[in-house]
């Protein structure tokens, strides 16, 4: 039997359109900025943006965070003469940021940044005839913390139970209507490049 769930990984939903190329022509390019305190696993249309995990790398969050850029163009729906569906999602996780278990001489979790995973991006999608559009982190994600990831915590470990799957949460099928909208925090952070290189698969 699992154990009493207390840290619930959150799941992050955004349906948007994309301009029909009879509109502004076609995409011509798209780029993420994002931020995830402490880890951010972005998926576009239920691909992953990224092979890196453990991401963006550890800093001290009361000064900095850094943010990743990617080129999304690829992964991007576009119609000849409708809007295209598309879902950008986001899986977080706490990493040092909310540190829970108690390690020896860091003690990441009393620091002074400690709060609950939090994330921000911006996509710039170009158009052939010069015309962009933003899709930014906003209150109008959806939020969920009922996906598989029932525990996570960077020394821990994590409690994943199957039986929490949530199918095609991160597509353009998945019927979103029942979640409640994500909460905006203030902004407590200045943002930096990545200038490390994490975790790959």
């Amino acid at each position: 039997m699992l154990s009493e769930v207390t840290r619930t990984s959150e799941l992050r939903i955004k349906s948007f359109t994309v301009y029909p190329v009879s509109k502004h022509g076609k995409v011509a390019s798209a780029r993420i900025y994002s931020a995830g305190l402490a880890y951010n696993n972005l998926s576009l249309n239920g691909t992953r943006t990224s092979d890196r995990y453990l991401d963006p790398p550890f800093t001290n969050y009361y000064d900095t965070a850094y943010y990743r850029t990617e080129d999304v163009t690829n992964l991007l729906r576009q119609e000849p003469g409708a809007a295209g569906e598309n879902v950008i999602a986001t899986q977080l996780g706490s990493g040092h940021f909310d540190q829970e278990s108690v390690t020896v001489n860091w003690a990441y979790e009393t620091s002074e940044w400690r709060q609950t995973p939090r994330f921000r991006m911006d996509m710039y999608i170009q158009y052939a005839d010069g015309t962009e559009q933003v899709v930014q982190s906003d209150g109008t994600w959806k939020v969920s913390t009922g996906g598989p990831t029932r525990y996570d915590d960077y020394y821990l470990g994590e409690t994943y139970d199957a039986r929490q799957e949530i199918p095609n949460w991160d597509k353009s099928a998945f019927d979103a209507s029942s979640l409640g909208f994500a909460i905006l925090p203030g902004c407590l952070w200045g943002l930096g490049a990545v200038v490390a290189t994490p975790g790959q698969r």
